[in-house]
């Protein structure tokens, strides 16, 4: 489909579409409607939903943040020009050798600049048993590969908002000597992880416990609050520090090493952000969306893409039937209220403009 994309989730269709075509709004798209097609679970009989392009790649990008996508868009508004922005930071960390604990924490928010810090991680020297953001012996410091610094961001300047962040993890040292267990946790509530236990982290339902291997482990934070996917103008490295975090335990005597990956997306508006594009919010979409990752985060239920996109066009199927119901309803008032005011003064009320969306 040209401008989109056909998924095939089970029985049902879903159509991706250009924002501006997928609802109507002050950029000259078309009405939404829901068009006919093969019946999606949840979904009226022979509904197939159009879900914007710009939906689908925000959840695409949401569920898997190690690459470089096309384009960084979160479709929550405002409508405006911005730019979206890759950074990444990649190395390695290693469990302290006489407490046998190590770790990688990070902090998302501050991936944007490339002068505040924003990963923390141990190295064979560390012999604290808890996660530390000081700068002591066995701690390292490291920055994102972000073009901006601390300095540009504010009101009239520059405006960030996090997209989309993961951290991943894997075993890299010898056969003979893998052993012990790896934890990855998001902090649900965005709260630091400073002087936090290996054991503290196990203890959150959130939280995700491997044997140490060589697979690729991962952790994501998803932009779920209200205040996530609004722009700030705030120092990035002083909101929500220090809440993603890999750490193993293992035994002592020897030191075991590990890479890690640290990807953060980045939508930025204002005249310093540099190569802006027009944006196109989807203001269905976008809600249904953050709704779908709300509940993943909220269950801790891995999903795939298109199970999420799924999900995310069965609420917006639910969403424009609400809205058609109160169309209706809207319509019939004002039938009754016609019907009293021709019948009371003997005028005549002769037109109406209800809300109402095609099915």
């Amino acid at each position: 489909m040209a401008g989109g994309r056909e998924l095939q989730t089970g029985k049902a269709v879903v159509r991706s579409v250009p924002a501006s075509r997928a609802r109507g709004d002050a950029v000259g798209g078309r009405r939404h409607r829901v068009r006919r097609g093969r019946r999606a679970p949840g979904m009226n009989d022979g509904a197939c939903v159009c879900v914007s392009q710009c939906v689908c790649e925000f959840i695409e990008l949401a569920l898997d943040p190690f690459r470089t996508p096309r384009d960084v868009q979160i479709p929550m508004p405002p409508s405006m020009p911005s730019t979206g922005v890759t950074t990444f930071n990649r190395g390695v960390f290693a469990s302290g050798t006489s407490s046998g604990f190590g770790f990688v924490m990070t902090s998302p928010n501050a991936h944007v600049t490339s002068d505040s810090t924003s990963i923390w991680r141990s190295t064979g020297a560390y012999a604290g048993f808890v996660l530390t953001n000081s700068v002591i012996p066995g701690i390292e410091l490291a920055v994102s590969n972000s073009p901006y610094l601390t300095a540009e961001f504010d009101e009239l300047s520059l405006e960030w908002r996090l997209a989309a962040y993961g951290l991943r993890v894997r075993y890299t040292g010898t056969e003979m000597t893998r052993a012990g267990r790896l934890t990855l946790l998001s902090e649900p509530a965005r709260a630091s992880v400073v002087s936090m236990t290996f054991d503290d982290l196990r203890a959150y339902d959130e939280a995700a416990d491997y044997p140490v291997d060589r697979k690729w482990r991962s952790v994501v934070a998803l932009p779920v609050r209200e205040r996530d996917y609004h722009y700030s103008d705030q120092d990035p490295s002083s909101i929500d520090p220090h809440f993603v975090t890999a750490a193993v335990s293992v035994p002592t005597g020897t030191s075991l090493t590990f890479e890690y990956e640290s990807f953060a997306h980045f939508e930025l508006i204002g005249p310093k952000a540099r190569g802006k594009q027009v944006r196109v919010a989807d203001p269905v979409g976008g809600p249904a969306a953050i709704g779908t990752l709300q509940t993943m985060q909220s269950t801790n239920k891995p999903v795939s893409v298109a199970e999420a996109i799924k999900d995310t066009a069965q609420s917006i199927a639910a969403s424009t039937s609400s809205m058609v119901s109160l169309g209706r309803m809207a319509k019939s008032a004002f039938d009754a209220v016609s019907a009293a005011y021709n019948a009371g003064f003997g005028g005549e009320v002769t037109s109406v403009a209800p809300l109402m969306l095609e099915l």
